[in-house]
C-alpha cells in the first residue's frame, strides 16, 4: 500500500538563498543552510507541545508498512491512502498531503515525486489520498462533497497520529496543485504553506487574503497548464475559463493579499531556471515563484536541473 523508501540524493539548487522575511538580513537562516551539504536535506523535530491523548506506546505499535491499519478512517471516505511516517514516530510531527493529478492516483504521483518517501526522511508524517470522486479528479468548486471529505480526512489523522495542526503542508500537482490552493483561500486556518506544481490557476471564489505560503514552480513549455494562462480543455472544465492570468502574475496577487511588498527579487544566475522570483511578506510567510524550462510534469534534477521534491520539502522545513 505504501510507496517504496527512498531518500533523494539530488542537489538543491541555490535558489532558496532568496527567501527572505522583511527586517531579515542578508545571511538568513535559509541562506545559512544553503552552506551545508545539499545532497542531504534537514530534518525537523516533532512538536513536543502538541497535547495527545495516546497511549504511550501507541506510535510504537503501528505498523510501519501500513500504519493506517491500526487507525480509523472517517466513516464517508472513499478512496485508497497512503500514510508514511517517519522511522522512530511520535506526537507532534509536522503533516503533509499530498494531490495527485487528474488523471492519477497516489501511487503514480508518489512514483514521479518520491514526496512521500522524502518527506519521511525530513521527518514529517506524509498523506496521500486518492481522489474520492468518480472521475479521479478534485473538483474545484465550493462545499463540494470532495473538499468536506478531505477536511474530515486531515482531522482524523491528525486526531488520531497527534500531528502538528500549527504545522499542515499541502502539494500537489496539476489538478492537486489546484485543489491545495483551493483548500488554503476556502479554509486559510488549515494550512501553513503550499507546493504548487504545474498547477497554479486563477479559482474563481479564491480572491481573500490568503493565509498559507506558496511555493509555485511551474514549467514555461506547460500546454496543458499554461504559463501564459491559456488551458487545455480539460483543465478549462474544472477552472470554468479557458484563458485565465499567467503564472507570475498569479504568484504576484498571492503576495500582494498577504501584503507583501512590491520590491521583488529575481535570480538569473542558475542554469536550470528560467525565472526565480521571492516576494518580501510580513508575518514570516513566503511567496516563491520558480520557472523552468519544462513542460507539464514534475521537474526533476535528471529532466531540468532542478529537483522540485528537495525545493519543496526545503520550502516546508523553513516554515516548520
Amino acid at each position: 500500500m505504501l510507496g517504496r523508501w527512498k531518500r533523494s540524493a539530488t542537489p538543491l539548487i541555490a535558489l532558496v538563498a532568496l527567501w527572505t522575511t522583511v527586517g531579515c538580513a542578508q545571511d538568513s537562516q535559509l541562506t545559512l543552510l544553503l552552506e551545508e551539504d545539499q545532497t542531504d536535506l534537514a530534518v525537523v523535530a516533532p512538536n513536543p507541545q502538541v497535547s495527545c491523548d495516546a497511549a504511550p506506546n501507541w506510535f510504537d505499535d503501528l505498523d510501519p508498512d501500513d500504519p493506517l491499519d491500526s487507525m480509523q478512517l472517517p466513516e464517508n471516505w472513499v478512496g485508497n491512502v497512503d500514510l508514511v511516517l517517519p522511522e522512530a514516530p511520535s506526537g507532534g510531527l509536522p503533516l503533509i498531503v499530498q494531490f495527485h493529478g487528474l488523471t492519477g492516483n497516489r501511487s503514480i504521483v508518489e512514483s514521479n515525486t518520491g514526496l512521500a518517501a522524502t518527506g519521511s526522511l525530513a521527518g514529517y508524517a506524509v498523506l496521500t489520498p486518492d481522489a474520492p470522486s468518480e472521475r479521479g479528479g478534485w473538483p474545484l468548486a465550493a462545499g463540494s462533497e470532495v473538499e468536506a471529505h478531505v477536511l474530515a480526512l486531515l482531522d482524523s489523522v491528525t486526531e488520531q497520529l497527534c500531528t502538528d495542526p500549527d504545522r499542515v503542508f499541502a502539494a500537489g500537482f496539476s489538478n492537486g496543485a489546484m485543489f491545495a490552493k483551493a483548500l488554503s483561500c476556502r479554509h486559510p486556518e488549515r494550512l501553513t504553506a503550499v507546493a504548487s506544481v504545474a498547477g497554479l490557476v486563477h479559482i474563481d471564489d479564491c480572491e481573500h487574503q490568503p493565509n498559507a505560503a506558496l511555493l509555485a514552480v511551474h514549467g514555461r513549455h506547460d500546454q496543458i497548464v499554461g504559463f501564459d494562462g491559456a488551458h487545455s480543455a480539460a483543465v478549462a472544465l474544472l477552472v470554468g475559463h479557458e484563458e485565465g492570468p499567467p503564472v507570475p502574475q498569479l504568484a504576484s496577487d498571492w503576495a500582494a493579499r498577504h501584503g507583501c511588498s512590491d520590491d521583488v527579487e529575481d535570480a538569473d544566475d542558475h542554469d536550470a531556471v528560467e525565472v526565480a522570483r521571492q516576494w518580501r511578506c510580513p508575518d514570516h510567510v513566503e511567496v516563491v515563484l520558480v520557472v523552468v524550462d519544462e513542460g507539464h510534469r514534475w521537474p526533476s534534477e535528471s529532466s531540468t536541473g532542478v529537483d522540485a521534491t528537495a525545493l519543496i520539502i526545503r520550502f516546508f522545513n523553513a516554515l516548520a
